[in-house]
């Protein structure tokens, strides 16, 4: 199917993505041995066109396709948001990457407004990464990788909802795409290095190898 064909397309150009020669260092990281829990949570509102959304989730895909995912090692849960949070799947949904990359490549545009923060706090409220129930490993590091593409109805609340999973633990990675950067998004994260802007959509691709880079670092790191 088309769909099927897609997906084959996509994880095979992302997986290379490490590989080329100027990416060595990242290629290097790429190699070694992850364990993380990790929560990627993407805006789909209504700023954004149907392409343009679907581009972000091939960059979920460039991102989920380099990691082996597995009990002992990543494990990917995933959530939408606009106006509303939908939680897509659990960490401990599959271990099987090709059945979770079909799983994000057919969810739809949801458009409305961006309220991050109801993301933020629904995540911790429900414990999608601090609740066995959901998957969460004891003792292994918590990532959430927030792509959005501007600033939310409020600013206060996503920030404090966001200080509240980092002082629970939780690692944020930020993606911004703007044509300006959004300061928002980078005090989302709590730490500059952990923060990744692109002007437009098209870009995207093109900070996959930083944003795993920047995940191994930190692993690498907080052993």
């Amino acid at each position: 199917t088309h769909q099927k064909a897609r997906i084959m397309q996509l994880s095979t150009m992302f997986v290379c993505l490490l590989l080329v020669p100027s990416l060595t260092l990242a290629a290097s990281r790429c190699a070694e041995k992850l364990k993380a829990d990790i929560y990627i949570l993407v805006d789909t509102s209504g700023s954004m066109s149907v392409n343009e959304f679907n581009t972000e989730l091939s960059f979920v895909v460039g991102i989920i396709s380099n990691f082996t995912i597995g009990l002992s090692d990543v494990q990917i849960a995933f959530g939408l948001y606009s106006t509303k949070f939908v939680h897509q799947f659990d960490l401990n949904k599959t271990t099987n990457k090709s059945t979770i990359i079909e799983e994000v490549l057919g969810k739809k545009h949801l458009k409305g407004y961006t309220y991050t923060y109801l993301a933020l706090e629904k995540i911790t409220q429900d414990g999608y990464l601090s609740s066995p129930t959901h998957g969460s490993r004891p003792g292994v590091r918590k990532y959430l990788l927030l792509v959005s593409d501007g600033t939310s109805k409020d600013r206060t609340k996503t920030l404090a909802a966001a200080k509240v999973l980092r002082d629970n633990g939780v690692t944020i990675i930020g993606v911004d795409i703007n044509k300006a950067v959004q300061t928002e998004t980078r005090e989302v994260t709590g730490n500059a290095s952990n923060f990744f802007h692109v002007a437009k959509f098209s870009n995207l691709a093109s900070i996959v190898p930083q944003v795993l880079g920047r995940i191994y670092q930190i692993s690498k790191l907080s052993k």
